[in-house]
């Protein structure tokens, strides 16, 4: 979770494409992935989700706990 962070500012679309990557390859498509992060650090069209997915990735991000809890048990 990247709530808390107050230093940090948005990545760019190249760190975007190689953190998602590097996450898939992480997880090997055997769990599922959650980022809870502040609405001004998630892409509009959640490009870093798109990438994670196309790389085997279980793969979403949302602006609260709450909405990340219930993905990860199905909810969406």
């Amino acid at each position: 979770m990247t709530l808390e962070l107050t230093t940090m500012t948005p990545p760019s679309i190249a760190t975007r494409h190689v953190l998602a990557r590097e996450w898939a390859s992480a997880t090997g498509g055997s769990m599922r992935v959650v980022l809870v992060a502040k609405a001004e650090m998630i892409d509009p069209q959640k490009l870093g989700v798109m990438v994670a997915r196309n790389f085997g990735a279980i793969a979403d991000a949302f602006t609260t706990e709450a909405e990340a809890i219930s993905w990860l048990h199905g909810g969406h």
